[in-house]
């Protein structure tokens, strides 16, 4: 294909499981653009448990809890960039922008969080940030000190009966190959009209939708031996 019809080859592929973020630091998205020659982003819908010390339940209360911070330091009126120390939060000047926070999830123990502490609700956080920007993402650290990934969440809420509500539910972004994770958050958060980025949701509901097809087929023809042998 690349060679008979380069026009139609994607200038990248969004990939339903992992790049880097994997426990081999090569998952499905690393091998596919390898293989292709084509870049590649992993886009995970749970997060994979690279490390012994990760938790998607963790991940899940940090996430709400950068949210709410988030959520908290904007105005009422506009959003601001915040530079003031290295912990800030980058917030954009327009409803495309997102908001990258600086501290990175890091599983380990001296990264816990207080277990006193009670989660704040996603869903009241998201619909704050909604009219100021278009998602929320913090970087995923292993215990070397390796960014492996992205969380992103906020994002999507752009068609149909979602209109104006994005997702309180985060995706796991990563790297797979000839792509900076920075370009594989943007182009995730921009391709998203609902949680799942669209190339990666309506490849999964064709594949779901051919699975039902089969299926069928398979049992009408079951149905007619069977009869044909009474």
């Amino acid at each position: 294909q690349l060679e008979q019809y380069p026009q139609h080859t994607p200038r990248a592929i969004l990939v339903d499981g992992n790049g880097i973020l994997h426990p081999r630091r090569a998952g499905i998205a690393c091998f596919l653009g390898v293989r292709t020659g084509i870049p590649t982003i992993g886009v995970g819908k749970k997060l994979c448990c690279v490390e012994e010390d990760w938790s998607s339940v963790e991940a899940e209360d940090r996430i709400c809890m950068g949210l709410n911070e988030a959520a908290s330091v904007l105005p009422t009126d506009a959003c601001v960039q915040r530079t003031d120390d290295d912990d800030a939060l980058l917030v954009g000047k327009q409803k495309d922008m997102l908001i990258v926070d600086n501290k990175t999830l890091r599983f380990d123990c001296r990264s816990s969080p207080n277990s006193d502490e009670c989660t704040p609700c996603p869903t009241e956080s998201v619909a704050k940030l909604v009219p100021f920007c278009s998602g929320y993402t913090v970087y995923l650290q292993s215990s070397s000190g390796n960014v492996l990934g992205a969380v992103l969440v906020g994002h999507g809420g752009k068609s149909g009966h979602r209109r104006g509500i994005a997702s309180a539910k985060p995706i796991y972004i990563s790297v797979g190959y000839e792509m900076s994770l920075q370009t594989a958050i943007r182009l995730c958060a921009e391709l998203s009209d609902f949680r799942i980025p669209e190339p990666v949701r309506v490849a999964d509901l064709f594949g779901r939708k051919l699975i039902r097809e089969d299926v069928s087929s398979k049992r009408i023809a079951c149905r007619t031996a069977e009869k044909g042998s009474t």
